[in-house]
Protein backbone atom coordinates (compact mmCIF):
# COMPACT_ATOMS: atom_id res chain seq x y z
CA UNK A 1 0.00 0.00 0.00
CA UNK A 2 1.78 3.61 -0.74
CA UNK A 3 2.07 6.09 1.11
CA UNK A 4 -0.53 9.18 0.97
CA UNK A 5 1.09 12.00 -0.65
CA UNK A 6 -0.88 15.17 -0.51
CA UNK A 7 0.20 18.66 -2.30
CA UNK A 8 -0.53 21.44 -1.06
CA UNK A 9 -1.70 24.69 -2.72
CA UNK A 10 0.19 26.82 -0.14
CA UNK A 11 3.07 28.31 -1.83
CA UNK A 12 4.74 30.04 1.24
CA UNK A 13 5.80 28.57 4.59
CA UNK A 14 6.69 30.15 8.01
CA UNK A 15 8.89 28.70 10.42
CA UNK A 16 6.77 27.82 13.93
CA UNK A 17 8.57 30.64 15.69
CA UNK A 18 7.27 33.02 13.19
CA UNK A 19 10.54 34.58 12.38
CA UNK A 20 10.92 34.35 8.61
CA UNK A 21 8.77 33.25 5.54
CA UNK A 22 9.87 31.55 2.54
CA UNK A 23 8.42 30.91 -0.74
CA UNK A 24 8.66 27.81 -2.26
CA UNK A 25 6.89 25.92 -5.34
CA UNK A 26 5.46 22.84 -3.29
CA UNK A 27 4.81 21.73 0.05
CA UNK A 28 4.13 18.08 0.32
CA UNK A 29 2.90 16.32 3.39
CA UNK A 30 3.84 12.55 3.43
CA UNK A 31 1.98 9.78 5.62
CA UNK A 32 2.92 6.95 5.97
CA UNK A 33 -0.38 4.38 4.53
CA UNK A 34 -0.81 2.20 7.52
CA UNK A 35 0.28 4.46 10.28
CA UNK A 36 -1.16 2.00 12.96
CA UNK A 37 0.94 -0.86 11.73
CA UNK A 38 4.64 -0.22 11.94
CA UNK A 39 5.70 -2.99 8.60
CA UNK A 40 8.82 -3.07 6.26
CA UNK A 41 6.77 -3.29 3.39
CA UNK A 42 5.13 -0.22 4.44
CA UNK A 43 8.54 1.34 5.49
CA UNK A 44 9.48 0.47 2.18
CA UNK A 45 6.73 1.75 -0.23
CA UNK A 46 6.94 4.81 2.00
CA UNK A 47 10.80 4.93 0.85
CA UNK A 48 9.52 4.55 -3.11
CA UNK A 49 7.04 7.44 -2.20
CA UNK A 50 9.78 9.86 -1.49
CA UNK A 51 12.41 8.24 -3.60
CA UNK A 52 10.05 9.42 -6.57
CA UNK A 53 9.27 13.06 -4.97
CA UNK A 54 13.59 12.82 -5.05
CA UNK A 55 13.25 11.85 -8.75
CA UNK A 56 10.66 14.95 -9.24
CA UNK A 57 12.97 17.63 -7.89
CA UNK A 58 16.11 16.45 -10.00
CA UNK A 59 13.57 16.41 -13.36
CA UNK A 60 12.14 19.81 -12.52
CA UNK A 61 15.51 21.31 -11.53
CA UNK A 62 14.35 21.86 -8.03
CA UNK A 63 15.97 21.88 -4.95
CA UNK A 64 14.66 19.76 -1.98
CA UNK A 65 14.61 19.82 1.22
CA UNK A 66 12.80 17.50 4.60
CA UNK A 67 11.35 19.67 7.21
CA UNK A 68 10.41 18.13 10.62
CA UNK A 69 9.05 19.99 13.43
CA UNK A 70 9.55 23.53 11.76
CA UNK A 71 11.47 24.51 14.92
CA UNK A 72 14.16 26.18 12.94
CA UNK A 73 15.75 29.81 13.91
CA UNK A 74 17.35 29.67 11.21
CA UNK A 75 16.65 29.11 7.26
CA UNK A 76 18.47 25.39 7.26
CA UNK A 77 15.04 24.15 6.45
CA UNK A 78 13.82 26.53 4.28
CA UNK A 79 14.05 26.04 0.01
CA UNK A 80 12.29 28.03 -2.72
CA UNK A 81 11.77 24.30 -4.19
CA UNK A 82 10.16 21.37 -2.74
CA UNK A 83 9.76 20.84 0.63
CA UNK A 84 8.68 17.96 2.47
CA UNK A 85 6.82 18.09 5.54
CA UNK A 86 8.28 14.24 7.46
CA UNK A 87 6.19 14.99 10.87
CA UNK A 88 3.68 12.71 9.90
CA UNK A 89 6.04 9.62 8.90
CA UNK A 90 5.31 7.64 12.25
CA UNK A 91 6.74 4.32 11.74
CA UNK A 92 8.63 2.97 15.05
CA UNK A 93 10.12 -0.52 15.03
CA UNK A 94 12.08 -1.63 18.35
CA UNK A 95 15.53 -1.92 18.66
CA UNK A 96 17.08 -5.42 19.08
CA UNK A 97 18.39 -6.02 23.08
CA UNK A 98 21.89 -6.49 23.57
Amino acid sequence: MPPVIHESSQKRWQNWHQSYTQKLELLVDVWNAEASQSTVPGYLDTTVGLQGLIQRALTERLEIRGLGGGWSFTKAPATSGILVNTRPLNYLFPAPRP
